[in-house]
């Protein structure tokens, strides 16, 4: 009896990590895409971020954002940035750290998002 209740609770263990359910299954929920929209007295912004996993724990963020500069009451035209960020896992902080300026991001599964610094970016796939 003993016995199969110590296979059990491997196969348990194995389906639950399997699942993303322990361990690390942070790093399985990344890859994907998350949005952030901002705005303020001088300017409207929308980000979108997309989480992509290389190789092992590198990874590649592709970053767009399109803004708006107020110019009184109306918006300016639309602007469009592109950046690429490069990423690898830091798993004894549980973040993905970002290798140029150093950006800690920071994944929540319970709140569906990606936080980097004050910013929470929604996933939305």
């Amino acid at each position: 009896m003993e016995k199969w209740i110590g296979i059990s609770c491997g196969v348990v263990t194995c389906l639950l990590y399997g699942l993303g359910c322990g361990g690390d299954g942070w790093v399985g929920y990344m890859p994907g895409t998350y949005v952030n929209s901002a705005g303020g007295a001088y300017a409207v912004a929308d980000d979108t971020l997309s989480v992509v996993r290389l190789s092992g724990d590198s990874y590649v963020i592709d970053r767009s954002t399109g803004y708006n500069m107020r110019q009184g009451d109306t918006l300016g035209l639309r602007r469009q940035e592109k950046e690429k960020w490069r990423a690898v896992v830091d798993r004894e902080r549980g973040i993905l750290l970002e290798q140029r300026w150093g950006k800690e991001l920071r994944f929540d599964r319970k709140r569906n998002c990606l936080e980097i610094g004050h910013r929470v970016y929604r996933k939305v796939d």
